[in-house]
Order: structure tokens, then sequence, then C-alpha cells
């Protein structure tokens, strides 16, 4: 029988290349309750948006939900990206995604136009330092350059999508 035998914090610490044990505790709280607000803030932004799918009443035009679905997947996978999971994490949720109904479309494209227009009501625009900072943050959490990553989105067409997430995510707080 094999035990796994926890490594000593001072052995940890000197792994991770902190200072100290405190700071190695400090660094590990910072995460968590970055990880706890972003799941918070995230379950307030969907309770807003079915109550907001629920209440208000809206006829969608014809022909928009292929192009929506397309919309959808993009705006999921660049959510995906910035909470930080791998690339292969995305892609198994995007396989996923991609087998959801026409009607998660309808919906999707419902709240877009809810929220577009809220936006335009409360005059909610991003500025480039935030997106610079989302896109920093993202580069972050992969291990890449915040320029190379731009780069990348700018060849994608990404960056749009970036930003109307962002807007999204300001009109809903």
């Amino acid at each position: 029988i094999e035990r796994i035998e926890p490594a000593s914090i001072e052995k940890v610490v000197e792994q991770i290349g902190m200072e100290n044990e405190k700071q190695l505790r400090d660094r590990v709280t910072a995460i968590l309750e970055t990880r706890r607000d972003r799941d918070v803030q995230l379950s307030m932004h969907k309770q807003v948006s079915k109550y907001l799918l629920d209440n208000v009443d809206l006829s969608l035009p014809e022909g928009l939900t292929g192009r929506q679905v397309e919309r959808s997947l993009r705006r999921q996978q660049m959510e995906l990206a910035y909470r930080g999971m791998t690339e292969s994490e995305i892609e198994d949720r995007m396989a996923e995604a991609r087998s959801e109904s026409e009607d998660s479309a309808r919906r999707e494209l419902k709240l877009f136009f809810i929220v577009d227009t809220a936006a335009k009501a409360l005059d909610i625009d991003v500025e480039d330092d935030e997106l610079h900072g989302n896109i920093a943050v993202m580069a972050q959490q992969h291990g890449r350059r915040p320029e190379k990553l731009r780069q990348a989105m700018a060849r994608n067409g990404e960056l749009e999508y970036l930003y109307l997430q962002i807007r999204e995510q300001k009109t809903l707080d």
C-alpha cells in the first residue's frame, strides 16, 4: 500500500518560490477570494439575465438565430478563457455548447438585444484600458504575453466579442 504524505509547508514554500509561509498563505487567500468574487458575480449576472428573459417581451427577427449561435459560442469561449480554463477544457465545453438547442440561441439573442438596449440607455461603454486589462489577465492565466494574445485575438476577430462581453458585464452590474 502506498500512502501519499503531504510535503512540509517549508518545502512547498521553497518549491513555489515564496519567501515564507505567510506570503504563500496570503497569495493562496488572494487567489481564492478572487475566484469566489468572480463566481458570485457570475451567479448574480445569471439571476439578472434570467429575470430579464422571463419578464421582457421581445419578438426576434427571423434568420438571426444561426448567426447568434456562432456569436454565443464565441462569447462563451471568451468567458471560459477569462475564467482561466485550459484550451482542452474550453474545447470540451464548446463541444457541449454546440449541441445545445436553437431555443438556447433564441434566449441568448433576446438577452443580447435587451442588454444592448440597456447599455445604450445607461450610456455604458468600454474604455481601451478596460479592454487591455482583460487581455492582460487572460494572457497571465494562459502564460502568454499580452501583446501576442491581443494580436491573435485581432486576427481571429475576438476583440469585438471581448468588447461586447465586457460591456454586457458592466451593464448587468
